[in-house]
């Protein structure tokens, strides 16, 4: 129980997998401090947790944009000086989907804004009260997206290969101060992401991941807090996710083609219709 009476901050705490993540390390009597845009939506949060949790619990919020370097470094600051730091989660994450040349530059950038310099910002703010704490724990969600590109992907994957770059650099720069790394790459997931995805995605997108098993936010939590826990690196929530890392590896001509005839397909469809 490294996070009992523990302040832990999980931004993109409102919803999804952040918000699944907050629960589970409230389970473990973390003191929890939820970061996200929607004020409401936060509350809701809070509400949940506060009952899910017992009237013991605690839950703080602070409406906050990860992508507004100021606004989220002061945020976490706060938190660090009034009691340190034992571990900090970053959740949050938008998705735009769309064929590369028919997608707005502004696409690109919001999701770079949000996805990896909104988490570079809070782990800057963070860093050195998870530093001061001796054994602290620091979280990020990639995706399956941040170790294979896909079609549709161009805005979206870039952002989840960076994160997964960020932790390789920080787990060995962490190590020294007792500041474990965990990077988790999920699945399609039942979060708010995934259904914008699902409804903008063009056809050869659809086609690639139509076959894919999809996991409750709460069943990659779990996996997520109890490798933090042990201070485990990598995280692969099932099978599925850990075989195409392999096939990609080992084999990645036969992979490559395997995706290109999805794509096909879905563009063949596509024309059909």
């Amino acid at each position: 129980m490294i996070f009992q009476d523990q302040n832990v901050v999980v931004t993109g705490g409102s919803s999804g997998i952040g918000l699944a993540t907050a629960r589970q390390l409230g389970l473990q009597g973390a003191r929890l401090h939820l970061l996200a845009r929607d004020a409401e939506r936060l509350e809701d949060a809070r509400r949940l947790l506060c009952r899910e949790l017992g009237p013991n619990s605690s839950v703080s919020v602070h409406a906050v944009d990860v992508a507004d370097e100021p606004a989220v470094s002061a945020a976490i600051r706060a938190i660090g000086a009034s009691g340190g730091l034992a571990a900090l989660v970053c959740s949050a994450g938008i998705i735009r989907v769309g064929r590369f040349e028919e997608m707005a530059l502004a696409d690109f950038e919001a999701v770079l804004a949000t996805n990896y310099l909104g988490t570079l910002y809070s782990i800057r703010a963070a860093w050195p009260y998870l530093k001061a704490a001796g054994q602290a724990r620091l979280g990020l969600v990639s995706s399956v997206a941040g170790y294979t590109g896909l079609y549709g992907y161009a805005a979206y994957a870039p952002t989840k290969f960076a994160l997964a770059g960020l932790a390789e650099c920080l787990r060995m720069e962490g190590a020294p101060y007792g500041i474990r790394v965990t990077v988790v790459f999920p699945p399609d997931t039942d979060t708010p992401l995934l259904e914008y995805e699902r409804a903008h995605a063009p056809a050869e997108t659809r086609a690639i991941t139509a076959g894919a098993r999809q996991l409750s936010a709460a069943a990659v939590a779990e996996k997520f807090v109890a490798a933090m826990t042990a201070g485990k690196f990598e995280v692969y929530c099932n099978g599925e996710s850990r075989l195409i890392r392999l096939f990609k590896a080992l084999l990645p001509a036969g992979y490559y083609r395997v995706l290109n005839r999805l794509a096909n397909k879905g563009r063949e469809d596509r024309g059909s219709r």
